[in-house]
């Protein structure tokens, strides 16, 4: 539809960039402080990302509907690469270290599960940029056996050790913040 307006009303003179526009949408979309549409924030994000990509305003927008995780690094790298590997016209495919390991650790379990997402992230990016049939095999393959170890690890959370340290990082914490205050209270 977005396309649709654009080829009956004509482009603007001026380049209007995806995020800006998704901006003012969020604007005139929001009731009393909530917004009621979408996720507007996490497609902004995503739209800037997308603004130096040579795509078209269609594309940019179904990419930002992708399950991208914003906060997440490996996320936004995985989403990134796969695009430009695409634009580049070579094939995007998984990253050699995708490769899930059964979970020794409650950390281990929690990469796991982000490698869950990154998985999800990619077969969506097939669907809407498909490129390799033997890549999807291989991500659907590598999803299965990574559901299969977070169950597994899941199973035996009671037994996967800890390497967190909260105590300690807790008093880390409450020494930088009461360092930080004290340089205050000498300026005041």
């Amino acid at each position: 539809m977005f396309c649709q307006h654009l080829d009956k009303y004509g482009p603007s003179e001026k380049k209007i960039e995806l995020h800006d526009t998704i901006r003012k949408f969020s604007v005139m979309a929001t009731l009393k402080g909530d917004f009621f549409l979408c996720r507007k924030k996490s497609m902004e994000v995503k739209s800037y990302w997308l603004k130096d990509i040579d795509l078209s305003p269609a594309e940019k927008f179904t990419l930002c509907m992708s399950p991208v995780n914003e906060k997440c690094v490996k996320s936004r790298n995985m989403f990134l690469r796969y695009v430009e590997t695409y634009m580049s016209g070579k094939v995007p495919g998984l990253h050699s270290s995708m490769r899930p390991r059964p979970a020794k650790s409650l950390g281990n379990l929690a990469e796991l599960c982000t490698m869950h997402g990154q998985l999800e992230l990619f077969l969506w990016l097939q669907t809407k940029l498909p490129s390799n049939v033997v890549e999807v095999i291989r991500a659907v393959t590598l999803k299965e056996r990574t559901i299969e170890m977070i169950n597994s690890g899941l199973y035996r959370s009671e037994h996967l050790s800890l390497n967190h340290d909260y105590i300690a990082k807790d008093l880390n914490v409450k020494k930088v913040w009461a360092s930080e205050n004290v340089d205050r209270e000498e300026l005041i």
